[in-house]
């Protein structure tokens, strides 16, 4: 059975939680379908929110997380296993455009393992083309990939760093402390990436994708702003 045929609503957005680290903790948005892939279950958990769908082999999760989803029957299971072509991050994700959402957020995109935290940064390379609107959060921090014209609602002195994707980008930035308009950033020779934020609105245009990292971790304020502010999920 196809997932979108287990889906008996229409959702806004999806919040897919991967099994890193994540040191904040989300408000439950009506709106959104959850999906907790494999110990990413407990971030949501700890949230107190329920997840739609748990993907993955579950061999992370305690007793008492297995029966706290137990007791909820619409919780949908999508059991894998070693021999598999996708990892459960991209199940996840494909199965949250799979739903039809056009906002997606990813938390525990970090880790103590340097492979898992690149394999899950090219999920936005492979899947970022398919929504409107897709951001990572390691709790404190925000990241996403982007290309041609963006805006971000901000406080000031946040910090903010630009990180070129692609090989070559040609970058115009406004509205932070360092500003510059059409400046080619090269991936083998960074010039300096690292930013504050500067005036509500930091406007960003690049040809090319660039990587956009927000906040610091040492900074807990900023993913409650910004669900405050509805920049996120």
């Amino acid at each position: 059975m196809k997932i979108s045929m287990l889906v008996k609503r229409i959702y806004d957005c999806a919040v897919v939680s991967l099994s890193g680290d994540f040191t904040g903790s989300l408000n439950r948005n009506e709106g959104c379908f959850y999906i907790g892939v494999d110990r990413g279950t407990i971030h949501l958990l700890k949230s107190g929110i329920i997840p739609d769908i748990v993907v993955g082999d579950l061999d992370s999760l305690t007793r008492i997380d297995m029966l706290r989803l137990i007791q909820h029957s619409n919780v949908f299971w999508l059991l894998s296993n070693w021999d598999k072509d996708y990892t459960d991050g991209q199940r996840a994700i494909q199965i949250a455009n799979a739903v039809g959402v056009r906002k997606i957020v990813v938390i525990g995109i970090m880790g103590k393992e340097m492979d898992h935290f690149l394999g899950n940064l090219s999920l936005f390379a492979m899947y970022s083309h398919l929504f409107d609107k897709m951001v990572g959060y390691t709790g404190n921090q925000a990241i996403f990939l982007i290309g041609g014209k963006h805006s971000f609602s901000l406080p000031s002195g946040i910090p903010i760093s630009f990180v070129p994707y692609d090989d070559e980008v040609v970058l115009t930035l406004k509205g932070v402390h360092w500003e510059v308009e059409n400046q080619i950033f090269e991936r083998s020779n960074l010039p300096p990436i690292s930013n504050i934020v500067r005036s509500e609105k930091v406007h960003v245009e690049s040809i090319g994708r660039i990587w956009v990292i927000i906040g610091r971790e040492d900074k807990p304020f900023l993913l409650k702003y910004l669900q405050k502010e509805g920049e996120i999920i």
